[in-house]
């Protein structure tokens, strides 16, 4: 072996000297060129690396006798002013709360043949590592992991945590159960996955995160950065922005900016947001061993590999690169920061440590940049308390693509590089998860108020409900499962459909487990609520035999309830219960959607006697279904309150001809005169009846609804090919003119066919062209037009070579609801319901199983075509809160190159999608006499509500299409390795039968007045969002008392209990309409995992009550005086005293910062609030609610027994 060449390399660095150039590492060499560091002002900290670089003198780097034995000087801190770099050093772990791995496996470390990783190993090891030196510093963000951990740990361990927590080397960061996603859920999740997590952190470790961390999300809404201001919050970094967003905000070295995206709440909704690049550690210094580890820093001489200059060389040019795109150093403060970890890193903290502890020393002894342990807390505080005046950014961060791109100044545009890669696609992923979370999010309100109004008592109460056990050994039901399962879905990888599939099977058998427990709760309250006696004793001893609940509710398929179904061969009646979880009482004209067996004859009975209206129709056809639907026009169900009715139904073979038949061979529910009947389904007799009608007429349109005149109506038309179309939508009179409003509407399901990544036939193998790349679980990308031309439409399913309509299966007319099925395919229907009383078309959609006989995957959307002039803007709603404004092919703060015309218009609706006419002149009444968009000068706005997080867009000018279910063949490379096929067996490759799923959208057409038609979406989006719970009794033989069914009557016929209980309510009042009770928690019952024990026996109580304004100040929201001491009824719930809190409910709220202006310097001047923000002391009870706010208190309560208790 030739010594000679090894011997020239190792003496020069026993000598202290640097390596020469032939000898430096190829691996350790920059991606890109260093910055060239001159005395320019605008980068003050490049004055000491030019002036040790123009003295020849080499980098005094080397190994002290201290550092040789190990000891090594890490002791620096963050210097201020003298412009030097100050590099803050934040070592984090980044743990999916699920992925490719259960939550529980990625906890424990199962499963290792999937992926290397174990959070429980990962907290052991850096624990142990923080205890070993108190220079190292570690940030952790997801509580769902460390409760896991807390709970498994001696107390010298606990004791050993919280000294670090004090000493400030263990920090938080976000705080929240997990880390959620941003683009899917609700904003009501959003709030209670952070409320669970922050409350932990307070209670066991006395910490108030002070910075948001969303490193991971793929997107980042309006609504995100407005949570982290009302929870006290100054800043939040995250991970991902679109590629072309990145290349300008670098070149101008804008990525952190400060966010004030809520126009009704101005300066309470700022903070500063900054926009990292990506959140690992820099290239050359990822120390996981699982995770492709660099080499490690040799600093000892005397051993072979010594690399500490070329360590130092290359982090100082990695910091100065950084410094290019993110140092502001006005007051001679400069600080960028470097993410030291990545996904389920530090399983070998002691590799990390080492290594860090080594890095820093050396690039200390270097002296041209300040490196020291830090935190994403003091990164942000030393940003938010710079001069510098940050420019203000009102919109969001969606949606993100992938990509390269250059940012040209000169012309202000971005030179594209990539592109093919929108991450729009989650937007609809995996949609019967999406509907399960928002089942559950809807349980969880309604089951928290009736634990606080029902169940909530003083330990000594001895009746049944109260907060002890079932009588049985088991203790009592508890919303907390529930809301922590919840909060555990709204992981980014979750509520977003980005998981494996058998990590969602474990997510959606965790919603099922917290709502059965809850399902238990809720009955028992129930049972409390009717104040039933001898019925709730005997119900409680069922209870503790483990048999089934009293009030039990109909599984999440629509076309099956076990109560209704029960005893199908005889007469019976079904106690219906209905909740109501809103703080008003529900309309006149609530329907609720009853299902029960086909041919059935129903009636229902309010309390009093009163006849209720009932209709039947058809239920989706299914296999193994053979169902009606009955429609039940309930009574006002108070606020926040219960009202029961009894459901009769009598099998086929005992039916009597009570309903009146109409003219079309439907069935009224009741004569017109309004009396009584029984209402009979007969669908089967309707096709044929409607196809002649409709042949006699031509082309002439059938109408469904026109209950009353000018009312809801929407007209059909047969086309040339003999199908029929949707062609004209009418909706009641809203202007001065008193006609009413119409819109020409067609309606239909489309597909696009999924890109496969063979971009050979279409553009070629070069890199621009995105090959590989196919359409996934993340990413939309349809395999069509793709770079500046106009969008490709949708193929219309079912439209043949006659061009689109639908074959007609049903048409229902009777009293209540006039529906229309029509087919597109066997695996593509849909159902039209237009309903007196109701404002809105229902769209009730059906799609699946996809087929995918052709080897082609498709993303399946229904669209609305009008004749609205909406020229290319719409508006998506914000995690259900703030409307965002959208432009076609535009971001407001970039010139988009336009890559993907389809993909890249899309953008998350949570619960609304709006579209409007924009000012033109013209003609003013429409051909059917109603009133056009000219007559009315604001124009007309459609409304589309969804009832689960969908992908939408409008790619014409008047159409809305909403992406409803997606079948893919092809993964797109982002992780997940396994395409999304969702099937019936639940596995993605086994060639089962794919997943059928249903849903409903809801039409509004209205003025787009700016405020009416709002307020009035508004309105039915929180119907939509908290709807009536509903919950059946068992059955019992008509004539049998109240709840007796075949294995009970004995024991309950001596009650007497068969009238119907009198409703109740637990408001005093009902609140104003704009107003939502969003959270009433009984905190002593249901608090989050530890509580003290012996707490949820006291009498005097906790409760976390928050309520929300639900309009926004430009839809006419106004502000609303509350008095919070009058809200509950007394005799449930007596508050003793008040106390404000951030949003968070882990710490008191600061009145002067909701009335100050934002605690930052902008370019621009944030603007102010529409109604200035009202506060007082933070005990006081009588308090007004501006548009938007959401303000949080937890207050102490008695309850008083009851007579019944």
């Amino acid at each position: 072996m030739r010594l000679a060449p090894l011997l020239a390399a190792i003496v020069p660095l026993a000598a202290g000297q640097a390596l020469p150039p032939e000898h430096v590492d190829p691996a350790w060499v920059l991606p890109r060129p260093p910055p060239r560091c001159t005395a320019d002002p605008s980068k003050p900290w490049c004055s000491r690396t030019a002036a040790a670089r123009a003295s020849g003198e080499p980098p005094a780097v080397g190994c002290s006798a201290r550092a040789a034995r190990g000891e090594y000087n890490t002791s620096s801190a963050r210097v201020s002013g003298g412009h030097v770099l100050n590099v803050h050093l934040v070592a984090h772990t980044h743990d999916d709360v699920g992925w490719l791995k259960t939550v529980d496996e990625y906890y424990t470390g199962q499963n290792q043949s999937i992926q290397v990783a174990g959070v429980a190993y990962i907290l052991d090891g850096v624990i142990e590592q923080l205890a070993a030196d108190s220079r190292r510093k570690f940030v952790y963000v997801e509580t769902a992991f460390f409760a896991r951990w807390w709970a498994q740990q001696p107390d010298a361990t606990r004791a050993t945590v919280r000294r670090l927590v004090a000493d400030g080397q263990l920090s938080f960061a976000n705080g929240g159960w997990c880390m959620s996603d941003e683009a899917t859920p609700l904003f009501v999740d959003m709030v209670e996955q952070q409320t669970a997590g922050l409350r932990f952190l307070k209670r066991e470790l006395g910490v108030v995160p002070t910075v948001g961390w969303q490193v991971d999300p793929f997107g980042h809404s309006a609504f995100m950065g407005t949570l982290y201001a009302l929870l006290g919050m100054r800043a939040y970094g995250f991970g991902r922005i679109d590629y072309q967003d990145r290349a300008k905000r670098e070149a101008i070295r804008s990525l952190e900016t400060v966010v004030a995206a809520s126009p009704s709440l101005g300066p309470q909704s700022a903070v500063l947001a900054g926009a990292m690049r990506g959140y690992g550690p820099p290239v050359g210094f990822n120390w996981e061993w699982f995770d492709g580890a660099d080499d490690p820093v040799q600093d000892d001489p005397s051993l072979r590999g010594y690399n500490v200059p070329h360590v130092v060389e290359r982090f100082v040019n990695a910091s100065l690169e950084q410094a290019e795109h993110y140092a502001h150093c006005e007051d001679g403060d400069c600080d960028i920061m470097f993410t030291m970890g990545s996904d389920f890193h530090y399983g070998n903290a002691r590799s990390w440590f080492k290594n860090l502890d080594k890095l820093l020393h050396h690039v200390r002894a270097d002296g041209r940049v300040n490196a020291f342990y830090s935190s994403p807390a003091a990164y942000y505080d030393a940003k938010a308390a710079s001069a510098h005046r940050w420019a203000v950014k009102t919109d969001d961060w969606l949606p993100y693509c992938d990509g390269a791109a250059e940012y040209d100044a000169k012309a202000d545009r971005v030179l594209d590089r990539g592109g093919h890669a929108y991450w729009t696609g989650y937007f609809t992923s995996r949609p019967a998860l999406k509907k399960h979370v928002r089942v559950a999010s809807a349980l969880l309100q309604t089951c928290r108020h009736l634990e606080l109004l029902y169940l909530a008592r003083p330990s000594n109460d001895g009746g049944d409900g109260g907060d002890g056990g079932d009588g049985g050994g088991k203790p009592a039901p508890s919303s907390a499962r529930l809301w922590l399962e919840l909060s555990v879905a709204q992981h980014h990888d979750a509520v977003s459909g980005t998981a494996r599939q058998h990590v969602t099977n474990d997510y959606q058998q965790r919603l099922s487990e917290g709502m059965a427990e809850c399902d238990a709760l809720v009955s028992r309250a129930l049972d409390a609520a009717a104040a039933r006696g001898a019925r709730a004793r005997a119900t409680s001893a069922r209870r503790a035999r483990g048999e089934e609940l009293s009030w039990a509710p109909c599984a999440l398929n629509e076309s099956r309830c076990e109560r209704t179904f029960e005893m199908a061969n005889e007469s019976r009646v079904v106690r219906v219960a209905a909740y109501n979880p809103l703080a008003q009482p529900s309309g006149e004209e609530q329907l609720v959607r009853i299902p029960v067996p086909a041919g059935s004859a129903v009636s229902a009975t309010a309390a009093g006697g009163a006849s209720l209206d009932v209709q039947l129709v058809r239920a989706e056809e299914e296999a193994g279904s053979n169902a009606d639907i009955a429609l039940v026009r309930v009574r006002a169900v108070p606020a926040l309150g219960a009202s029961w009715f009894d459901l009769s139904i009598r099998p086929p073979a005992r039916s009597s001809p009570g309903g009146t038949k109409s003219p079309d061979g439907t069935n009224a529910a009741r004569t017109p005169s309004g009396g009584g009947g029984d209402a009979h389904a007969r669908g089967a007799y309707t096709r044929a009846r409607a196809r002649r009608r409709l042949a006699r007429a031509g082309e002439a349109h059938l109408t469904l609804g026109a209950f009353e005149p000018g009312g809801l109506a929407l007209a059909l038309k047969r086309g040339a090919d003999g199908r029929v179309r949707t062609a004209r939508l009418r909706a009641p009179a809203a202007h001065a003119s008193g006609r009413p409003l119409e819109a020409n509407l067609d309606m239909f399901i489309a597909l696009y066919r999924s890109h496969t990544g063979d971009t050979r036939a279409s553009c070629g193998d070069d890199e621009r062209c995105r090959p590989g790349q196919a359409s996934g679980a993340y990413i939309f990308r349809p395999n069509c037009t793709e770079g500046a031309a106009a969008p490709c439409a949708p193929e219309r399913v079912g439209a043949g070579a006659t061009g689109g309509g639908a074959r007609l299966v049903r048409l229902t007319r009777g009293a209540l609801c006039h529906e229309a099925k029509l087919s597109y395919a066997p695996w593509a229907n849909v159902t039209l319901s237009v309903c007196a009383r109701e404002s809105a078309l229902r769209v009730a959609w059906a799609v699946g199983p996809i087929p995918i006989d052709d080897g082609e995957g498709k993303e399946v959307v229904v669209r609305y075509e009008t004749d609205l002039r909406s020229g290319g803007t719409f508006a998506t709603d914000s995690n259900g809160r703030d409307m965002v404004a959208r432009v076609r092919d535009a971001r407001p703060t970039w010139r988009l190159n336009v890559t993907d015309p389809v993909s890249g218009n899309y953008y998350p609706v949570t619960a609304l999608l709006t579209l409007a006419d924009q000012p033109s002149g013209g003609v003013g009444a429409t051909a059917g006499g109603g009133v056009g968009a000219d007559a009315l000068g604001g124009g007309r706005q459609l409304s589309v509500h969804v009832d689960r997080a969908q992908g939408g867009s409008s790619l014409a000018d008047g159409t809305v299409e909403l992406m409803v279910h997606r079948r893919l063949l092809h993964d797109d490379n982002r992780g997940v390795a396994e395409p999304l096929n969702e099937t019936l067996c639940g596995c993605a490759t086994c060639g089962c039968a794919g997943l059928r799923v249903s849903g409903v959208h809801w039409v509004q057409l209205g003025e787009a007045d700016g405020a009416r038609a709002m307020r009035d979406a508004r309105a039915l989006m929180q119907r939509e969002l908290f709807p009536l719970e509903l919950r059946f009794g068992r059955p019992r033989r008509a004539g049998a008392g109240a709840g007796a069914g075949p294995s009970d009557e004995a024991a309950d016929a001596d009650t007497g209990a068969d009238a119907l209980p009198p409703p109740v309510s637990g408001l005093r009042a009902p609140l104003d309409a704009q107003l939502h009770l969003l959270t009433a928690h009984d905190l002593t019952a249901a608090d989050v995992p530890g509580a003290a024990p012996g707490a949820r026996a006291a009498s005097v109580r906790e409760l976390l009550l928050r309520i929300s304004h639900s309009v926004a100040a430009e839809e006419g929201g106004t502000p609303v005086k509350v008095d919070l001491a009058a809200i509950f009824e007394p005799r449930l719930v007596a508050l003793l005293s008040v106390q404000e809190k951030l949003l968070g409910a882990n710490a008191r709220a600061d009145p002067e910062r909701a009335r100050a202006a934002a605690p930052f310097t902008t370019a621009t001047p944030i603007a102010p609030a529409p109604f200035a923000p009202v506060r007082g002391h933070v005990s006081d009870t009588t308090v007004v609610i501006a548009p938007l706010e959401i303000r949080t208190w937890v207050a102490k309560y008695v309850r008083a027994p009851t007579d019944a208790e």
